[in-house]
């Protein structure tokens, strides 16, 4: 799935930046961001109420590098007595690329937050 962001390169601040794309993220359609690979029980992503913080960003030539941390919910079935399934809450960050001239945007895995 191709995903752009152009309205987030003509952002006159950081902090307009920052609330356009997290507006611009938690609209995407489900399964757009690499989450499963920040689950740790072998879930399933339910990244239909997800939250995004902007942790930095930089504008250069190419476009715009932001870093995102991400709070979604991991569906794990067959866990207890009834085999209901059940929810843990996770995070990860992810690195963001825009390009500047087509708004062309790339999301790539960095890290699990396991604490």
């Amino acid at each position: 799935m191709s995903v752009h962001l152009s309205d987030c390169l003509n952002c006159p601040d950081e902090a307009t930046f920052a609330a356009r794309l997290k507006a611009a993220i938690t609209q995407l359609p489900p399964g757009s961001l690499p989450l499963q690979q920040a689950t740790t029980q072998g879930g399933l992503v339910d990244d239909s109420q997800i939250t995004v913080t902007v942790l930095d960003s930089h504008r250069d030539d190419d476009g715009i590098v932001a870093r995102i941390g991400v709070f979604f919910d991991e569906v794990v079935g067959g866990c207890n007595c009834h085999d209901d399934p059940i929810c843990t809450h996770c995070y990860c960050t992810l690195q963001v690329n825009i390009d500047a001239r087509s708004g062309k945007t790339c999301f790539t895995y960095i890290t699990t937050d396991t604490t």
